[in-house]
């Protein structure tokens, strides 16, 4: 049996670390690179994100908004109507329209 000596082992380990260093070494650094890069995307992307969670208006906060101005319209429409209703029967009163008219106006 052949047993290795120490300036064989002190050879071998030698070996192997350049080995390591020249080509393991580098390839482990261009996979590192390319992480950086992509943490920094994604760095960018939460940014982006943050932005538009602070800017977005949420489903819920959009249905009482629209359901307030549904309110506000409705009334706005119904005190409308009632001032059409009391112009046409002062008119009716005056003579300019016919009942026949206020009924229409009234109605429509």
């Amino acid at each position: 049996m052949y047993m290795l000596e120490e300036k064989d082992l002190k050879l071998i380990k030698q070996m192997v670390q350049e080995v390591i260093e020249e080509e393991v070494l580098p390839q482990f650094v261009d996979v590192y690179d390319r992480f950086e890069n992509i943490d920094r995307r994604f760095d960018n992307v939460d940014q982006r994100l943050s932005r538009i969670e602070t800017t977005m208006v949420t489903k819920d906060h959009l249905e009482d908004r629209l359901s307030d101005f549904k309110t506000t319209l409705k009334q706005s429409g119904g005190r409308a109507l009632r001032q059409i209703k009391i112009m046409a029967s002062d008119l009716h009163k005056n003579g300019t329209l016919t009942a026949k008219q206020v009924v229409q106006i009234t109605t429509a």
